[in-house]
């Protein structure tokens, strides 16, 4: 697999997650779709760590913040907010 076929692979996988991530939120179930949440949002950040790093070696961890620091990606402070609360 090339490294944008994994990326397109990884998006897909985000956008069905993120399916989840809906049905759940409006079916009341508010933890998990908040897991659901986290894993779409992984699933993007690894993307863009195999676009900017041009390697499927992401490191396998749940950290969003992590994952978007070694991309090289400033964030602001209240995406640093945003990724920490979506961290827990």
């Amino acid at each position: 697999m090339t490294n944008e076929q994994h990326i397109q692979f990884l998006i897909k996988q985000a956008d069905e997650d993120f399916g989840a991530t809906e049905a759940l939120f409006q079916a009341g179930y508010y933890g998990q779709s908040l897991f659901w949440a986290h894993l779409t949002l992984e699933k993007l950040c690894k993307a863009l760590w195999v676009y900017i790093n041009e390697s499927q070696n992401y490191p396998f961890i749940h950290n969003l913040i992590r994952l978007l620091k070694e991309c090289n990606n400033e964030l602001s402070d209240e995406q640093k907010l945003f990724y920490a609360e979506m961290n827990q």
